[in-house]
């Protein structure tokens, strides 16, 4: 009988120290499960928090683009009040255009910051505050090149002016050809006593002499001329080919 209660309670502790066992190992998975989902939320959590610092820096960001719209959209109200204050004087004094330095074209655009503007029957050139640059003296006008010259005529010749008036070309030519291709390339052709040449602008240097009939530029970058008949090709540094 003795020996049979001591077997009981030898298997009753075995039991005991099983179930133990079992309820350690279940609570260190569900220690470590614990960890695994605290980690998660404190990565949730940085998450959150750069996306809330974001979202505050697209709110500023935001905001300083509306106000920059806002002043965007007061200077240029600023502006129609102040060209509807100049229409509403020009109306009840129309003699008043006369008088003033300039008129504005229709449909002329700004081109290197300058804008053309017509005096009578001359033309001059204004900036973006209006104010006149270039004096109304020119009887026909070109439009500044992304190069900042212009092609104008005075007293009858051609010439080229850039965007301070200083002349670039004197006024001694009865044609410029304003061919944006060679113009990239610092060069202009010009007729001068019948004939035509070609010219580097920014030095004034004669690269083909004006002793030509025709010259025209081939998308080959070269010069071709005729004289008397005749035909031949000029490289753009004015060589013979």
């Amino acid at each position: 009988m003795k020996r049979t209660l001591i077997t009981i309670m030898t298997l009753c502790c075995f039991t005991f120290v099983a179930e133990a066992q079992k309820t350690k190992v279940v609570l260190e998975t569900l220690q470590k499960e614990t960890q695994s989902l605290q980690r998660k939320v404190d990565s949730l959590e940085r998450l959150s928090w750069q996306q809330e610092a974001l979202i505050k820096t697209l709110e500023s960001r935001a905001d300083k683009l509306n106000d920059k719209l806002r002043d965007q959209a007061e200077a240029f109200n600023k502006k129609i009040e102040e060209l509807n204050i100049k229409i509403e004087d020009i109306a009840a004094n129309p003699l008043a255009v006369a008088d003033a330095p300039f008129e504005f074209i229709p449909d002329a655009t700004y081109n290197a910051d300058r804008l053309l503007v017509k005096h009578g029957a001359y033309y001059g050139f204004i900036d973006r505050s209006e104010n006149l640059v270039i004096p109304c003296v020119y009887d026909e006008p070109g439009y500044f090149n992304n190069k900042g010259i212009a092609a104008v005529k005075k007293n009858g010749k051609w010439g080229v002016i850039d965007t301070n008036e200083k002349v670039i070309i004197p006024f001694e030519y009865d044609v410029i050809n304003y061919d944006s291709d060679i113009i990239e390339r610092g060069l202009i052709y010009a007729k001068k006593i019948g004939k035509w040449g070609v010219i580097q602008y920014m030095s004034g240097k004669i690269i083909i002499p004006f002793q030509y009939d025709e010259i025209y530029y081939s998308s080959d970058n070269y010069f071709v001329v005729r004289k008397d008949g005749k035909r031949g090709r000029f490289d753009l540094s004015g060589r013979v080919i």
